[in-house]
């Protein structure tokens, strides 16, 4: 949706730029050729896309400024449309790249939230395969934290890491 509203307002302000330097009687002056302007003001619908796109990504290119008044107040137009909407793509760009994800970083097997899993909410999963070196050792030391993770053991490593 960014990419087709920033493709339609390029166009848009692209072709109302040129369309106000056609009418301009400092600019074209309604004829295809600009025969009264200068050697230096070279303005075309090629040379307004450059300018719309060098506002847009604020590049440190040389452009070619339109002569007519209304063509230089749709330019500023633009440069401001070009500010906000940048700001505002870079506003919801960043909120979608921070997702908020939790990472739990345990002390050790000491650690309150797997001591003592009833006391927090919500309450931490977590299990080991049944009959494992890991399950024999937590049953021997940590009992109560051993009864607790029962529910939650998986027969088989794949099952405990889809889980």
């Amino acid at each position: 949706s960014w990419m087709l509203v920033g493709l339609v307002a390029i166009q848009a302000a692209a072709y109302t730029i040129f369309f106000f330097e056609w009418l301009s009687p400092s600019g074209f002056d309604m004829k295809v050729t600009n025969v009264n302007a200068s050697k230096n003001h070279r303005f075309s619908l090629f040379r307004t896309y450059w300018l719309v796109c060098a506002l847009l990504f604020q590049a440190a290119v040389r452009i070619d400024s339109p002569k007519g008044i209304t063509s230089k107040f749709m330019t500023n137009v633009w440069a401001m449309f070009a500010v906000v909407f940048l700001a505002i793509y870079t506003a919801n760009l960043a909120a979608v790249m921070i997702t908020r994800e939790e990472f739990h970083e345990f002390s050790g097997l000491d650690d309150s939230r797997l001591m003592k899993p009833y006391s927090h909410k919500p309450m931490f999963k977590f299990g080991t395969m049944p009959f494992s070196h890991t399950d024999s050792t937590i049953k021997k030391y940590f009992y109560e934290m051993h009864s607790y993770m029962r529910q939650f053991n998986k027969s088989s490593v794949v099952d405990g890491v889809v889980a």
